[in-house]
């Protein structure tokens, strides 16, 4: 009755933000279940010692895709040329993203604010127009946005993150009941704190998430990989326009 529910085998999958922490991480659990993957960074070197790991690790097709996620030219270019390659994209993850610590709003500046919102949501808007004309095609697709629970609880001192991740939300919404119709689903997940080189154990932002966790520790990428192969699988054929927490019991303990 269950087999082939989690099977994405011979599929192709496009992840921005691949090249290390999150990314890289649903990067390997798709080529581990036999997924061809389009990689997308800004590091050259990252990407294509990862891409070379993959593929010597499971004989899948892994194809590394330098590009800046801001520049919309440069992500247009990369799905054609993904397309041109694996002739169709099944399953995209909008990882990409970045944040900007300030005193409160009124330190934080335009700069700041452009660059959050260039990264986590604009990035993601332009990766799934391009994904969804080659989807809707094959009426068959997984979107899938990384976002945070920082979009649904706020968080001192990241307003712009805040804001990018709770319109990241919003968009997965507004795309599902666009493109449902057309067979694609479009979920997100929403991580708690999660440990990667580019955050700090030692943190406030840590401390304050430690003492709300119920499961008594912040996350690590590989906490994601169950429901990150369900979103990108058959088994979650009939869920759309999802936001699904994947925080250790912080939402519920606040």
């Amino acid at each position: 009755m269950i087999d082939g529910l989690f099977d994405i085998r011979g599929k192709c999958a496009v992840i921005s933000g691949a090249s290390s922490g999150i990314g890289k991480e649903i990067a390997s659990l798709f080529a581990a279940c036999g997924c061809n993957v389009a990689i997308l960074a800004r590091r050259k070197e990252r990407l294509n010692a990862l891409a070379d790991q993959l593929t010597r690790d499971y004989s899948v097709d892994i194809m590394p895709v330098v590009c800046d996620v801001t520049d919309e030219e440069a992500l247009v270019t990369a799905v054609n040329e993904i397309v041109s390659h694996f002739g169709r994209i099944d399953i995209l993850v909008n990882n990409a993203g970045t944040t900007a610590k300030s005193e409160d709003i009124s330190t934080h500046t335009r700069q700041q604010w452009d660059n959050v919102m260039g990264t986590n949501l604009t990035s993601a808007y332009i990766l799934s127009r391009e994904c969804a004309r080659v989807m809707k095609d094959q009426r068959y697709g997984k979107i899938i946005n990384i976002s945070s629970i920082t979009g649904i609880m706020g968080l001192k001192n990241q307003v712009s993150y805040a804001a990018s991740k709770g319109a990241l939300n919003s968009m997965t919404k507004a795309m599902a009941v666009e493109l449902g119709p057309y067979n694609i689903t479009v979920n997100a997940i929403a991580p708690g704190y999660i440990y990667t080189e580019l955050t700090n154990p030692q943190s406030a932002g840590c401390r304050y998430f430690n003492s709300r966790t119920v499961m008594g520790r912040i996350g690590l990428p590989e906490d994601l990989r169950g429901v990150a192969l369900l979103l990108a699988s058959d088994a979650s054929r009939y869920m759309t326009g999802t936001v699904i927490p994947v925080d250790g019991g912080i939402l519920a303990n606040i």
